[in-house]
């Protein structure tokens, strides 16, 4: 791995100054005898090891860039039935065109390979519970997960439902990974890093990155741990104020918090990037009588987990009836948002509550058995073999036996306390996507091919999991929003807490119809917005979630298309696309009230509280204001809990649950304060406590921002502050090579609930990090698909040698967003391979 390192090192220094060492020979060559004569040790030194070496790392680079994607020319490929063409444009995006569907599919899975081999191996692995076999025992708990989840397992289950169509669609997309792999091709260099290779695709790997889509855009089981210590630590009264939810303090009177169990979906948030607050997306769409063509107008972008290489890969996609474009997910084949000829479609996540998290009592004899209904039944058990890579160097390490690993299962699901052997309480996970009739990738498919709203809402029928609302426009005026996937009915209990395994009363009942979901089909306004926030009626009489979040983002929208449509303006793309990276706060005016009355007690505290007055209300790069107020009400958020939720020395095993819930910010409750609603969190005095408090905050919020941005409230931007990581998995990491493999935009605008989202972790040395965002941004006018505009937020490639691994940072940014019909720069021919005699 050293080895590694230095050759990185001396790429990059080779890369940055090779111009100037050859404009700079001819000096060198004439002072080469002095050299020589007057440092003959070090002249040794050069010649006999340094160069050798520099020499070597020189080779190693070049064989390395072998390995870059090929994007012309011709290649004969087994398995393809005829000529297919991917023409790429200078971004790297690819289109597709073949004479076929499956060779399309083909097509793809050859390209993904090409571009994202390394990140489909990395995450086959994690959903595999395979990790440490290449990361160590580092990655054992992780694996341990994965393996009771059972992921693998139920995508093997998913891929016997699926019908003819899909099986051809998956067939032909890894025959086109493999060929690429049969191909023996130089990798991308983790795969050397990690000495291994990838191993052929199968279909079922298909279905498993939709399984960890799903377990990243649902975090329920993570706020019901999470509840579950707040109602302890507090009382059920206090944890209803703090989270706005009616918990269920009966449901928690199970022996002690599962800590450990809540330390690793963590960890498996900050190292893998699966779950955490505010995954989400902003959608929305208006109808043509608002637009300048007269046709609809979509917009998209998902907010997830930054990374490197990013979660999509943007592609254009023409087979005999396929014709569609957008972004598609490596590992999968199919567009998941973007167009086909005829609808247009983005989506947001749901944040449904389709995981319940069930307390269960167990046999302590050994026999696998708990209890039900006073009834002792069997579990399901299957044993499972963890490989466990020797640590560096490995040549000087004892080999790690494997782990021969006892996966449990009840009626309700896996019992994931089993991954750790302190969890006291018994734990058995309920989740839709592990259902064995799992559909989603045929509704995926049948969203490509729909030729209208109706086919597109037919298509959601079979849609399981990740939940999501789905935002739509057709070719023939109509626009939608329909919520898709499987919403339990439960029996007893909402939700927010785990439930008593042993009592039936609290099993699911059923799934929700498709059509008891929410629905919006041409509503009366004129547009639907969709940002994560409720999407029924107050009198919708089910659960569909317990943790929308709150209606900021999606009122902003609305404000912004009022405005425009106000004064009788049309919308156009660009306007669509201005909106999508508008950086105002309407959060902010519930909690200033609070801030302003202040008189301050210092000169500092006067002049800040002076730029906040004037803050125009905008998360801008060189807002003073917003930075003010943005630190101030993180730090107002933890003195508020901070006595509340501290950890007291007998009860060690909460610290983990509730330093995690003392970081929610939570803006809700905190209005509430700043009303009196809740005043008497801040002390015995209620209001004048709270002022004191708000005080605290602010000085609090000064002394952080000296400290990271200078003494002068001048330097206090928001950009001077704020930065944006986008980590590579999982070389993050790792100190020498992270900064090789990741990469950071210094200064970034944006806030908690602004439309351009920036979702960051505070670091006392660093600042405030984004580590969550708009990943993908869409456009779509349906007068004209064609024009359809794009953009990712890193690069196309999975190669850190290859210039397209981030060369779309700053364009992501600034929101240029890519047309799919730019010109074309280098065109690949796939050829059918001869046939062997």
């Amino acid at each position: 791995m050293l080895f590694f390192v230095i050759f990185f090192l001396t790429c990059n220094y080779f890369a940055r100054y090779s111009p100037l060492l050859l404009q700079s020979w001819w000096d060198v060559h004439t002072v080469n005898a002095y050299f020589f004569a007057r440092r003959p040790l070090s002249a040794r030194f050069v010649l006999w090891l340094a160069a050798p070496v520099l020499a070597l790392l020189l080779g190693l680079w070049l064989w390395l860039r072998q390995g870059l994607p090929a994007v012309d020319g011709g290649l004969d490929l087994p398995g393809l039935g005829a000529p297919v063409t991917v023409a790429r444009d200078a971004a790297g995006l690819p289109r597709i065109r073949a004479a076929s569907d499956a060779d399309a599919f083909f097509a793809l899975g050859f390209v993904h390979a090409q571009e994202r081999m390394w990140q489909m191996d990395y995450k086959r692995r994690l959903g595999q519970g395979r990790l440490a076999e290449i990361a160590g025992i580092e990655a054992l708990p992780s694996d341990k997960l994965m393996r009771t989840l059972g992921l693998a397992q139920a995508a093997e289950r998913a891929l016997a439902s699926l019908g003819p169509a899909e099986h051809a669609a998956l067939n032909a997309y890894a025959r086109g990974i493999n060929a690429w792999i049969d191909g023996k091709p130089v990798l991308p260099p983790e795969f050397y890093l990690f000495n291994t290779r990838p191993a052929h695709w199968r279909p079922a790997d298909s279905l498993l990155m939709i399984k960890l889509l799903a377990l990243n855009l649902g975090a329920n089981y993570r706020h019901e741990l999470g509840h579950q210590v707040l109602v302890r630590h507090l009382g059920g009264r206090a944890a209803g104020e703090l989270t706005g939810l009616a918990l269920e303090e009966g449901a928690a009177t199970a022996p002690a918090a599962p800590s450990p169990l809540a330390a690793l979906a963590e960890r498996l948030q900050t190292e893998q990037g699966l779950g955490g607050d505010g995954v989400g997306s902003n959608a929305w769409v208006v109808a043509g009588r608002h637009t300048v063509s007269g046709l609809p107008l979509l917009a998209s972008d998902p907010h997830l987990a930054q990374q490197m290489p990013t979660q999509f890969f943007l592609a254009a996609i023409d087979g005999d009836r396929l014709h569609v474009a957008g972004a598609t997910l490596p590992g999968v084949p199919a567009v998941v948002f973007g167009h086909n000829a005829a609808v247009a479609w983005g989506g947001t996540n749901l944040a449904a509550d389709v995981q319940d998290l069930y307390a269960e009592r167990i046999a302590l004899d050994g026999d696998h058995r708990y209890e039900r209904d006073g009834k002792s039944q069997a579990m399901l058990v299957r044993e499972e073999t963890i490989v466990v890579a020797s640590a560096f160097p490995a040549f000087l390490r004892d080999p790690y036996k494997p782990l021969r690993w006892t996966v449990r299962a009840t009626a309700n699901g896996p019992l994931l306390s089993d991954v750790f052997a302190d969890a006291e309480q018994p734990l058995a996970l309920r989740w839709s996507a592990l259902d064995a009739d799992d559909t989603t990738y045929a509704s995926f498919l049948a969203m490509n091919y729909a030729a209208d709203a109706g086919q597109f809402r037919a298509a959601l029928a079979g849609y399981v999991a990740p939940a999501l609302s789905f935002v739509l426009a057709d070719r023939g005026g109509n626009i939608a929003l329909f919520a898709a996937g499987r919403i339990p009915l439960r029996g007893k209990g909402n939700g927010t807490m785990p439930a008593p395994g042993w009592d039936s009363a609290y099993r699911w009942r059923r799934y929700l119809r498709p059509d008891e979901l929410p629905a919006i089909v041409n509503p009366p306004s004129g547009w639907i917005v969709s940002a994560n926030q409720q999407v029924h009626a107050d009198d919708y009489p089910f659960v569909i979630s317990n943790s929308w979040q709150p209606p900021y983002r999606a009122r902003r929208i609305e404000a912004l298309l009022s405005a425009r449509l106000a004064g009788g303006a049309k919308l156009d793309p660009d306007a669509m696309a201005r909106m999508q990276t508008d950086v105002g706060d309407i959060e902010a005016p519930g909690l200033l009230p609070l801030l302003l009355r202040q008189p301050g007690a210092t000169d500092a505290q006067k002049d800040a509280l002076a730029r906040v007055r004037a803050w125009d209300g905008r998360m801008d790069v060189d807002s003073v204001g917003g930075a003010l107020y943005h630190v101030w009400s993180r730090h107002l958020m933890l003195r508020l809990t901070e006595q509340p939720l501290r950890v007291r020395l007998a009860q060690p095993q909460r610290l983990a649950g509730l330093r995690e819930m003392s970081e929610v910010y939570r803006p809700a409750f905190l209005r509430d304060v700043a009303d009196g609603k809740l005043a008497h969190w801040c002390g015995g005095a209620g209001a004048s406590d709270c002022d004191r408090l708000a005080r605290l905050a602010l000085q609090d919020a000064l002394d952080e921002l000296r400290r990271l941005a200078g003494a002068s409230g001048d330097g206090w931007r928001w950009g001077a502050v704020h930065s944006s990581l986008f980590p590579h998995q999982p070389l993050s990491a790792h100190p020498l090579l992270a900064p090789l493999f990741d990469r950071r935009i210094a200064a970034l605008g944006g806030g908690r609930y602004t439309v351009d989202v920036s979702g960051a972790d505070f670091s006392r040395e660093k600042g405030y990090v984004k580590h969550l965002g708009a990943v993908f941004r869409q456009v779509i006018g349906l007068e004209r698909m064609e024009g359809a505009r794009f953009s990712i937020d890193t690069g196309q490639s999975g190669n850190p040698l290859d210039p397209h691994y981030d060369d779309l940072l700053a364009r992501h940014r600034a929101n240029a967003l890519l047309p799919m019909d730019a010109p074309v720069t280098a065109t690949l021919r796939l050829r059918p391979a001869p046939s062997q005699p």
